[in-house]
């Protein structure tokens, strides 16, 4: 009898750990609503909307390029975004002129979840690759706002609590979707 216990505890422990080894398949994340009922248009207006800003900081024109940042109040994110207050337009201008000339910039991906939540990844080619020396760049992050139909590009700030969509972790998934859909829409 006691035999025969173990023998039993011993295949319940061994379909214990097969059970917990099979790996489940992976499980693409679910689209938003709000995602689904994005269109061709919201694409192409949150790229002008980079691209304008970053051909004015690409021309030397700081200023005009900072005029177009919004704040998204994070307390209550479905508030109007606001443009930026003097300190705030202070330090953001002061954070680009840091990395002033840029050269040319790229969109990464762009990510739509909510009206209020939706990123856009750059990547910022502040001196072009030369002599074997790789180009010098850096990653910028924004968020794109859809209030009442119109797209605004609102700073993203870890300090003031702003978080990323995509983890590191799915950002070169994300990187290639995106492109894989730039070609397709090119194609057609």
């Amino acid at each position: 009898m006691m035999k025969r216990n173990v023998l039993i505890l011993a295949v319940l422990v061994a379909l214990l750990f097969v059970g917990c080894k099979q790996e489940k398949p992976k499980q693409e994340a679910a689209y938003t609503d709000y995602e689904l009922a994005m269109t061709n248009q919201d694409t192409v207006a949150v790229t002008q909307l980079v691209n304008q800003f970053f051909d004015y900081l690409e021309h030397d024109r700081l200023s005009d390029a900072v005029a177009m940042l919004y704040k998204i109040n994070e307390e209550n994110p479905l508030d109007e975004p606001q443009l930026l207050d003097n300190s705030q337009i202070a330090s953001v201008t002061n954070a680009y002129r840091m990395l002033m000339p840029i050269r040319s910039h790229k969109i990464d991906y762009i990510k739509f979840n909510q009206a209020y939540d939706n990123e856009v990844k750059v990547t910022v080619i502040m001196e072009e690759a030369h002599d074997g020396e790789p180009a010098m760049t850096t990653v910028m992050y924004f968020k794109a706002y859809d209030y009442l139909a119109e797209w605004r590009l609102c700073t993203m700030n870890s300090f003031d609590g702003s978080r990323r969509i995509i983890s590191n972790e799915q950002a070169d998934s994300m990187q290639q979707r995106y492109s894989e859909e730039l070609e397709q829409k090119s194609a057609k």
